[in-house]
């Protein structure tokens, strides 16, 4: 049955190559060294997202619910320093599996709610600026 998914998390940009490398890390050597979904429902996951072309994401879920929101939405940040060097040192060990270079610059927090039973807006893209920089824009229009 479909219903409504929300997730926030640590989204990094992949290639395609990188996302299917990854699918197979997750899966096999990497499952019990960052013990992917954790019982607290933490780990990594990948995925696509459609908006004018398919793009793929390394997201390190923080928190995930089926079934508990009504309405989809998105919002999303990027990150301070410290975060960034925190999720670094976290994303290496997958991305250097999957021969990916990491960029402390393209990390961000997303929260997004989609129905399950159609593809979800791409909120990485979506969400590019700043909330001060979106405020400030609207203030000086």
């Amino acid at each position: 049955m479909s219903d409504f998914v929300r997730t926030k998390g640590i989204v990094y940009p992949i290639s395609r190559e990188a996302y299917e490398k990854i699918d197979d890390l997750l899966s096999s050597e990497f499952k019990d060294l960052y013990a992917f979904w954790k019982d607290d429902g933490r780990g990594f996951e990948t995925d696509c997202f459609d908006s004018d072309k398919l793009r793929y994401y390394l997201v390190y879920v923080l928190f995930h619910s089926y079934g508990e929101e009504n309405g989809g939405f998105g919002n999303g940040r990027t990150l301070t320093n410290a975060e960034k060097e925190y999720w670094t040192d976290k994303f290496r060990p997958v991305l250097d599996g999957a021969g990916e270079d990491v960029d402390a610059d393209k990390f961000k927090y997303i929260d997004w709610c989609y129905y399950n039973a159609c593809e979800s807006d791409d909120y990485y893209v979506s969400n590019s600026l700043d909330v001060d920089t979106i405020l400030m824009d609207k203030h000086y229009d």
